[in-house]
């Protein structure tokens, strides 16, 4: 049989509110050693959290805060995502084309395999177009951030 202990939530709700546990968990924290010592933890350290002195501060922490998040500016992205992109779009779709069209210099007549190459150059510009769309309105998104 597998024993499944209370979670900290469980233990907590026990500790702070007893009343609003349902017996299940009463019933474990009766029988369980190891449960009982991690309430008994959770006790002392709600009564020594209750015996604490609230922090006062003599300024206001939030504007504080608040100045340096404002002062802070939003890191732009730099160009080389995009000039990385541009490269491989050019390898993706130049290296095929130059390839058939070499093959097409030295052989004419295999040229009909260079229509699904064609085909999947162009998917890949247009994904690749997307994608720099996409990162473009990502940027100017971060940016506007507050």
């Amino acid at each position: 049989m597998k024993i499944i202990h209370l979670t900290d939530q469980q233990l907590e709700q026990f500790i702070m509110e007893p009343s609003a546990c349902n017996d299940t968990i009463v019933r474990h924290l009766q029988h369980c050693p190891r449960c009982q010592n991690e309430a008994d933890s959770y006790r002392v350290f709600f009564r020594e959290l209750s015996h604490q002195k609230e922090e006062s501060f003599d300024f206001d922490l939030s504007t504080l805060v608040l100045t340096q998040l404002k002062r802070e500016q939003p890191v732009r992205a730099s160009g080389s995502v995009t000039f990385t992109l541009c490269i491989l779009l050019l390898i993706g779709v130049g290296v095929p084309l130059l390839y058939f069209s070499v093959i097409s210099i030295v052989n004419p007549n295999r040229t009909g395999t260079i229509f699904p190459w064609l085909i999947t150059c162009s998917v890949f510009l247009i994904l690749m177009g997307f994608g720099l769309d996409n990162y473009r309105i990502y940027q100017k998104r971060l940016l506007q951030l507050p």
